[in-house]
């Protein structure tokens, strides 16, 4: 019983680290799969704990793009004086975080060349 439940652990441990280095456009779209069957609550903690610190300030991002958008609407002309500048920073935040590093690329690359192989690769027969 206790050999079945450290496999499970182990396994468990495993799915999440190879989740974890998935590419992000990959990794995004599993998510918002995910947020059809799954309380909002558990969600959120999810994505705490599978984004990468690139990942999460792209999400934040998104989100301040939208208060934004909100902000613009609203009637403040002093609001509207320093929206120019926000859309610049927050444009500025977007161009850092999607500088890719080496390791990313790299990362990108083989799991694009692993999921092409796994397309292409003729059925074993049993």
């Amino acid at each position: 019983m206790i050999k079945l439940l450290l496999n499970l652990v182990v396994f468990v441990i495993f799915v999440l680290v190879v989740i974890y280095f998935l590419p992000r456009n990959l990794k995004m779209s599993q998510l918002e799969r995910l947020a059809d069957f799954v309380p909002e609550s558990i969600k959120e903690k999810a994505e705490d704990f599978l984004l990468t610190p690139a990942e999460k300030r792209e999400k934040i991002i998104l989100t301040l793009e939208a208060q934004l958008t909100v902000l613009e609407n609203a009637v403040n002309p002093e609001a509207k004086e320093i929206i120019p500048t926000m859309r610049a920073l927050i444009e500025k935040l977007k161009a850092e975080n999607d500088e890719l590093s080496f390791a990313e690329i790299a990362k990108e690359k083989l799991v694009e060349q692993f999921l092409k192989q796994e397309k292409t690769a003729p059925p074993t027969a049993p």
